[in-house]
């Protein structure tokens, strides 16, 4: 892992799927991304967030999803990449306080959170701890016993 002047190097080389409806903000978080090691994949509206996850699922490591997408809902996002794959890290990122914008999506599955604005060195750091994210366990029934 090469250490680099933005971040650890954990980041080297993963892809980022970064769903941002303006302009300005999606370029520049990509730009930081891309000082991090990271491959972003960008996306402004719901639907080309999906067609780039379903055509690159393979190769994204984490989500990155705006909470305002204008027109848009982003607790059906946020669940459609959830059933596409359970253990992918999705962090949310708004302008709204975190517990606000928790509260809003309506899910406790989020990997991370990201304040509107935010730093590059915090950026990184919170996408570099999601990629050790895992879901909480599922509480399965408890199994009949096998009579063979």
């Amino acid at each position: 892992m090469r250490q680099t002047q933005y971040g650890t190097g954990r980041l080297e080389g993963r892809t980022v799927l970064l769903i941002e409806d303006v302009p300005e903000i999606l370029q520049t978080v990509a730009a930081m991304l891309r000082l991090g090691g990271c491959q972003p994949l960008l996306a402004a509206t719901g639907r080309d967030a999906l067609d780039l996850y379903d055509r690159q699922a393979e190769s994204v490591a984490a989500v990155l999803l705006d909470l305002h997408l204008p027109g848009e809902d982003a607790a059906a996002l946020f669940a459609a990449l959830r059933a596409r794959c359970p253990d992918l890290p999705i962090l949310l990122t708004s302008g709204l306080p975190e517990a606000a914008a928790r509260e809003q999506l309506g899910r406790s599955d989020v990997a991370g959170f990201l304040p509107k604005p935010c730093w590059m060195e915090q950026l990184l750091k919170t996408v570099e701890v999601a990629l050790d994210w895992l879901p909480a366990p599922v509480e399965l029934p408890a199994a009949e016993p096998f009579e063979g």
